[in-house]
């Protein structure tokens, strides 16, 4: 079991919910990620909960035994860390203007990187790190390699809290 807090990006519930954990026949992932909340190692933030438009997510954060906890709020630590976080991007050289005002507008993914930094944890995402020194996007790893955030992917998360979904007969 892991000592580490996850912070998860909106892709790690709008993805499982459409592909590999959908709540018809998966509801062990759902429950793994309540599970892992209750024991104070997975929580997301408010920014990630309003990206979230799929219904059956939405009804999943609505449910009446629903821990509140688990949806973080932004704080005085958050925003500073996002102010630098913007800088850096609004001054990268490569970025497209286009990406660097959908940055700007979208403040989800630079407030998950500015959290977990703040509070020491490791973000969450299905979005891949971009080698090219010359790319014009802007990542939620770049951004975590550039800040010092370690940060992996859903499965390797389902690894490292020894989840397992076990067969109902």
């Amino acid at each position: 079991m892991s000592n580490v807090r996850f912070l998860l990006d909106a892709n790690c519930f709008i993805e499982p919910s459409k592909t590999c954990y959908p709540f018809c026949f998966a509801p062990a992932f759902w429950d793994a990620l309540i599970q892992g909340h209750k024991s104070q190692m997975i929580f997301t933030l408010s920014e990630v909960k309003k990206e979230i438009l799929v219904d059956e997510i939405r009804d999943w954060f609505g449910q009446q035994d629903f821990p509140g906890s688990f949806v973080l709020k932004e704080t005085t630590d958050t925003v500073r860390n996002y102010a630098m976080i913007q800088k850096w991007v609004t001054q990268h050289p490569f970025f497209s203007q286009v990406e660097k005002n959908k940055f700007a507008d979208n403040k989800t993914d630079g407030y998950l990187v500015a959290h977990a930094k703040a509070y020491n944890m490791t973000v969450v995402t299905q979005e891949k790190l971009i080698v090219d020194p010359t790319t014009k996007k802007v990542k939620i790893p770049n951004l975590c390699q550039q800040f010092g955030v370690q940060y992996l992917n859903l499965f390797e998360m389902l690894k490292q809290l020894d989840v397992r979904f076990i067969l109902e007969q």
